[in-house]
């Protein structure tokens, strides 16, 4: 994946929530439909921000669906468990989702460091975009994100849910109109090549 992005999103990214803030945290998201290359992405932030000895913590919404029908209600869920309380400068706590005993399990703790990061399918898609500094739209073909989500492991058989699951998210987005996002967002980030600049 790293040959075909570069790294040049990824420090764009880096350099606009390193930078002075009114208040911390900053919040980021990540967003885009199944293998698209958001969670790699979203590695380059994390290391880049490392290196400027910027305080992070990433939220993955694969933590928070409840299976392969848990995409509607995991971003009402994000909203109220972690972004609310962030955005107040306050603690933020979730319940992680065990893929392979079928169930939540721990409680995931959210401290308000500098800058945190959502990233996953739903991150930035609800009535609480205006929390982040930055939004991120990643995309691909609908073959080549097929093809990378059935070679991911630690969420089971993707492609028996392939066809459920791209209808959640066309519930969530509209219909998949690749190569054009479904909104606005501060970059679009394009894994065949391409790549639209910050606004």
């Amino acid at each position: 994946m790293g040959s075909e992005l570069g790294s040049e999103p990824g420090q764009r990214i880096v350099a606009r929530l390193a930078g002075p803030a009114a208040s911390r945290p900053v919040l980021a998201g990540i967003d885009g439909r199944s293998g698209s290359g958001k969670s790699w992405l979203a590695g380059q932030v994390c290391q880049g921000l490392a290196r400027q000895g910027v305080s992070y913590d990433i939220v993955v919404m694969d933590d928070l669906y409840a299976g392969w029908s848990g995409l509607a209600a995991a971003v009402p869920a994000l909203c109220r468990q972690v972004i609310d309380p962030l955005r107040q400068g306050a603690s933020a706590a979730y319940q992680r989702y065990d893929w392979e005993l079928g169930q939540f399990a721990d409680v995931v703790r959210v401290e308000p460091v500098d800058v945190v990061l959502i990233e996953g399918v739903g991150a930035t898609w609800h009535d609480r975009r205006d929390a982040f500094a930055c939004t991120v739209w990643v995309q691909a073909p609908a073959p080549e994100r097929y093809e990378r989500a059935c070679a991911r492991s630690g969420q089971g058989d993707f492609a028996a849910h392939a066809e459920a699951w791209a209808r959640a998210e066309d519930a969530l987005f509209g219909p998949d109109a690749y190569p054009c996002p479904p909104g606005d967002f501060d970059l679009v980030v394009r894994t065949d090549g391409a790549e639209a600049g910050l606004t």
